[in-house]
């Protein structure tokens, strides 16, 4: 999916994930989605959605192997909501089965 602005970070298994961000359209609208590209196959497999759409967030990746996105907000100008929130996903639940569990956890 194209998106601007995302929150990318590498997972526990390489691979590269990419969460939330902006879609251009219409309207400017925060994205739920996403995905991580697995360097070995050259293919993208999607991610449980985020609870809270996000663009503009950032992302983490800690000792434990789950991937953190943190903040964000409904868009990228100054009179949008912003987020204080944390989602976190532990994707060495699903790295090799797709079944991530509970998903992204509040």
């Amino acid at each position: 999916e194209q998106r601007n602005i995302p929150a990318v970070v590498r997972d526990a298994t390489g691979a590269i994930a990419v969460m939330g961000g902006l879609e251009h359209g219409e309207e400017l609208r925060a994205l739920r989605t996403a995905e991580r590209y697995v360097v070995e196959t050259g293919q993208w497999e999607p991610l449980p959605e985020l609870q809270v759409a996000r663009c503009c967030c950032s992302g983490a990746l800690d000792a434990r192997g789950r991937l953190f996105v943190v903040g964000g907000g409904d868009n990228m100008y100054r009179s949008s909501r912003a987020w204080s929130s944390i989602e976190w996903l532990d994707t060495a639940l699903g790295s090799d089965t797709g079944d991530y569990g509970e998903a992204w956890i509040p």
